[in-house]
Formats: structure tokens, C-alpha cells, sequence
């Protein structure tokens, strides 16, 4: 008969349900938290190398058509403290384009001739950055691919 007592009233005491509860939704809870966190910092990642690609062609603007490829190179280099990241630009100074299309594709046109939409011709740099984001946790990553990239055209002339 003793054993059944306590039995009924193992049954019925409810100290440590919480703790229980706890440690069942703890794991759930960091992967999700870590899932924000590492979603999160990438998002940073991307809006820096955005930045400093956008700096780039800032620069290779008020640059005019005299601007070194190289020097678009180190000013996005200088832009971010992401490390390390690949900048390839593209310039021909002696080769003008019409862009069309979004996002913008050059297609090579006589200098002093118009494009389709009435604009004259011009010269063009393309900024190419990419950026290969370390997941903090790479099994629980929710990231399918981690490099990011990003690209501008811009006009110098």
C-alpha cells in the first residue's frame, strides 16, 4: 500500500516542471537565436561591401574618364575593414557602351553615337566586389550560399 501512496503522489508534485520545460526548449532557443544572430551579420556584411562599392564608384565618377582601375580597387579596399574581399573593376577608356536593361548590361557602341533611349554613348566602369561570409555556426547556417557580391555601373564620362 506505501508504494502506491507515493506513486500517486509522485504523480502529483509539480516542483521542477519549469526547469524540465526549460531544458527541452533551451536547445530550440539558441539554434533560433543563432540563426538571427549569423542571419543578422551577414545582412552587415552585405550593406558594408554595398558601401564600399558604392564609394567606388563614387570615386570612379568624380574621377571622369582619367580614373585607374587600380585606384577603384584601393579606395573600396579602404572602404570596408571586411577582410579579405575581391574587387575586380572593368574600364576601357577607349570603348564606349549603352546600358540597358536592370541590372544594367554594357553593350559596346561607336563613341559620339546614341543608344536606343536617345542617350549618347559613354564610358563605363564596372565595380565587382565579392565577400565569403564565415557562418558562426556553418551546420546551422541559414545562409545556402555565404558570398555575397555586389555590383555598379557607373558612368565617368
Amino acid at each position: 500500500m506505501m508504494k502506491i501512496v507515493s506513486l500517486v503522489r509522485f504523480t502529483r508534485d509539480c516542483s521542477g516542471v519549469a526547469a524540465v520545460e526549460f531544458g527541452m526548449l533551451l536547445p530550440v532557443f539558441a539554434l533560433v537565436c543563432v540563426g538571427a544572430i549569423d542571419f543578422g551579420l551577414a545582412f552587415d556584411a552585405k550593406l558594408q561591401l554595398a558601401t564600399a562599392v558604392g564609394e567606388g564608384g563614387q570615386f570612379a565618377f568624380l574621377s571622369g574618364a582619367t580614373v585607374q582601375p587600380s585606384q577603384v580597387e584601393t579606395v573600396v579596399q579602404n572602404a570596408t575593414n571586411l577582410s579579405p574581399i575581391s574587387v575586380s573593376v572593368t574600364y576601357n577608356a577607349a570603348s564606349c557602351y549603352c546600358p540597358s536593361g536592370s541590372p544594367p548590361t554594357l553593350a559596346a557602341q561607336s563613341c559620339g553615337s546614341s543608344c536606343s533611349s536617345g542617350a549618347p554613348a559613354g564610358k563605363y566602369v564596372v565595380i565587382n566586389a565579392t565577400y565569403r561570409y564565415p557562418a558562426i555556426f556553418p551546420t546551422y547556417a541559414l545562409l545556402a550560399n555565404p558570398v555575397i557580391t555586389e555590383t555598379v555601373t557607373t558612368r565617368v564620362q
